[in-house]
């Protein structure tokens, strides 16, 4: 009878180890964080084209984007402007800007070339012309 005390003690013990060794603490990482979108980041003006010609009006133009929010800031020749979004998406080949305060409503660029290696190109037609964004994530 202690023979039996003594094997149902040990086999005890050992479930008792295994299943604490299993088991996870609530401070441990997510082993599957969620994937950030390759758009996230800030993004910095390369070059820009106005219908295929290489142009230096626009000095500086970069897309600070994180999980949620975005800031356009663009800075030429005749002003500095500086948009804040409230969320903004990539889907159908367009990345678009939305400020639900309606400051500055919607903004909408193509995207010519999706990020890959920290490079993107987007574009947008204006009255002049379309202006195509050369950019590399900072």
């Amino acid at each position: 009878m202690k023979k039996m005390k003594k094997v149902t003690y040990l086999l005890a013990l050992v479930f008792a180890l295994s299943l604490m060794s299993f088991s996870c603490s609530k401070d441990e990482d997510d082993p599957n964080p969620p994937a950030v979108s390759p758009y996230v980041g800030n993004w910095i003006n390369d070059s820009t084209t106005i219908d295929g010609v290489i142009t230096t009006t626009v000095r500086e133009f970069q897309f600070n984007i994180t999980e949620t929010t975005a800031t356009i800031t663009t800075v030429n020749s005749s002003d500095d402007v500086n948009w804040n979004y409230t969320s903004w998406s990539a889907s159908n080949n367009q990345l678009v800007f939305t400020d639900a305060t309606g400051t500055h409503s919607k903004q909408t660029f193509n995207i010519v070339s999706a990020p890959v290696n920290d490079l993107m190109v987007v574009s947008k037609q204006f009255n002049d012309g379309t202006y195509k964004y050369f950019l590399h994530k900072d």
